[in-house]
């Protein structure tokens, strides 16, 4: 096995709006990224920020069927939840539904990107990564 790593330098190219997730040019920007990857026998792609999902159908059709792309949002939408619950047990019983948007970047940066890919404006809290990240 074999695992290669890339960072992710080129979020800012890409508009992220519900037009310009698939649009041409985030397309070729995705397939200047990937192809490369390709190229060096890749036959799995894992999307490790929450937000890449958006971009999960373009990446798979540009790659084909032969590369398998996994997205990491449900893995990481329940690792929260199990946070919270820990923290807080009546999390489990509310009822009440609401939104919360956390990022561990630019506060009003994330806004301005949630706002566009949810299609209402949200708020965004910053999240400090000490406090949901462990050290190995």
């Amino acid at each position: 096995t074999r695992i290669l790593l890339r960072p992710v330098s080129w979020v800012g190219q890409i508009g992220w709006s519900a037009e310009t997730l698939t649009s041409e040019h985030t397309r070729q920007t995705l397939q200047g990224i990937v192809h490369p990857l390709i190229a060096q026998g890749v036959d799995t792609l894992v999307l490790g920020c929450t937000h890449y999902v958006f971009l999960g159908p373009t990446i798979q059709d540009i790659v084909g069927p032969e590369v398998k792309v996994l997205e990491s949002s449900a893995a990481v939408a329940k690792q929260v939840m199990r946070h919270w619950v820990g923290e807080s047990p009546r999390i489990v019983h509310a009822r009440i539904g609401r939104e919360t948007f956390l990022t561990t970047g630019l506060r009003n940066h994330a806004e301005t990107i949630f706002s566009q890919l949810w299609g209402a404006p949200v708020e965004v809290r910053e999240l400090e990564t000490r406090d949901c990240c462990v050290e190995a």
